[in-house]
């Protein structure tokens, strides 16, 4: 696994936002190496005793987890992953103390990321957050942050980002959004270049993280 990209963090509260966040998504795990065989375990639900600071994880068949062996978990939530020894298995569940460190994906907001003009990126949006996909328009992405885009437009359609200054994203790449983020135009560039304009959004909240891997591969 590459940490170039993750960073360490002991805050209480960070870790137990990361905590709450992912127990609101899928694809929480957790595994153990035994004998040169990595044992993987899908964490159907997380719950959090705040006051105990405990977290409580389910899942199918916890007891055959090997206690006394590092488990190690990923978190579902900006792709946390932290290792403990110290771990409960009960009947259906595996319960833990917060763990003092874990490792959070970090992607800062000016970190700006340029694209390979030799692959084509794309980003989908419209004008109208209620809008069905037909009215959804295609454009190319040329680079990002956590909190901007750069893209370009047609000569054809550049009238449609003159008239708007808020659009919905609705995808980057193949990956769809569960929700449009709205974006602000920025700026609209007036010289032309290979047949298309650029333009740059600004965005009202950061990219998921698994929008940005889904650029990045």
């Amino acid at each position: 696994m590459n940490f170039s990209k993750y960073r360490d963090t002991n805050d209480y509260r960070e870790i137990l936002r990361l905590f709450q966040k992912s127990s609101e998504q899928q694809n929480n795990l957790l595994w153990q190496n035994i004998n040169g065989k990595r044992e993987v375990y899908a964490i159907s639900n997380l719950e959090i005793d705040f006051v105990g600071r405990e977290v409580v994880g389910f899942l199918e068949n916890p007891s055959d987890l090997k206690p006394g062996h590092t488990a190690y978990f990923k978190l579902s939530y900006n792709d946390t992953i932290f290792k403990l020894s110290d771990f409960f298995v009960q009947q259906d569940c595996v319960s833990f103390k917060f763990p003092e460190t874990l490792k959070t994906w970090d992607l800062r907001a000016n970190e700006r990321f340029s694209l390979d003009d030799g692959e084509e990126y794309s980003a989908v949006l419209s004008a109208d957050s209620a809008s069905d996909v037909s009215q959804q328009m295609k454009v190319r992405l040329k680079d990002f942050s956590a909190t901007g885009l750069g893209l370009t437009i047609s000569e054809l359609n550049k009238h449609i980002i003159k008239q708007n200054k808020t659009f919905w994203i609705h995808a980057i790449n193949d990956y769809k959004f569960h929700r449009p983020i709205v974006a602000d135009v920025m700026y609209l560039s007036k010289e032309i270049q290979d047949k298309r304009y650029r333009f740059g959004v600004q965005l009202q909240q950061s990219l998921p993280i698994e929008a940005v891997k889904s650029i990045l591969g």
